[in-house]
C-alpha cells in the first residue's frame, strides 16, 4: 500500500501516517507549543496555560511528561494563551512519563486522556 495525501474540499485525507512531533518544550506558566501535535514537556514549573495564535478549534495535541509538575485546571496564563479544563475539575500532577491529550475548543485545552505514571 502506497501513501497518499489529498485535499478534498479544504479538507485532509491520509492513506498513511502523518508525523507531526516537535522539539523538547521547557515547562513555564505558559507554554508555547512547536507546530506538532506530540509534545515532550521537560522541566518542573507549573503549566496554567499554553499560548494560542498558531492553533484552531479542534487542534488536538499529546503532552509527554519528563518530570514532576503541575497542571493547573482552570487557572489564567498570559495574553494570547488558553487555560485547562481538566477532568474532575481538579489539577493534574503529572510524574516523568505522564501523557496528558487535550483539545482545543477556541477558548480552553479541554483534557480528552490521561495516563499517570
Amino acid at each position: 500500500m502506497s501513501n497518499s495525501i489529498d485535499v478534498l474540499d479544504g479538507g485532509l485525507k491520509t492513506a498513511g501516517k502523518l508525523l507531526c512531533s516537535s522539539a523538547t518544550i521547557a515547562s513555564a506558566s505558559t507554554i508555547t507549543l512547536g507546530d506538532g501535535n506530540f509534545n515532550i514537556i521537560s522541566g518542573t514549573t507549573t503549566i496554567d496555560a499554553i499560548a494560542v495564535d498558531v492553533w484552531e478549534p479542534g487542534s488536538e495535541v499529546t503532552l509527554l511528561f519528563q518530570g514532576s509538575l503541575t497542571v493547573k485546571h482552570a487557572t489564567a496564563g498570559a495574553a494570547g494563551s488558553a487555560e485547562f479544563f481538566l477532568s474532575g475539575s481538579v489539577d493534574l500532577s503529572a510524574a516523568a512519563n505522564t501523557v496528558l491529550k487535550i483539545v482545543y475548543d477556541g477558548t480552553y485545552w479541554q483534557e480528552v486522556s490521561r495516563k499517570v505514571a
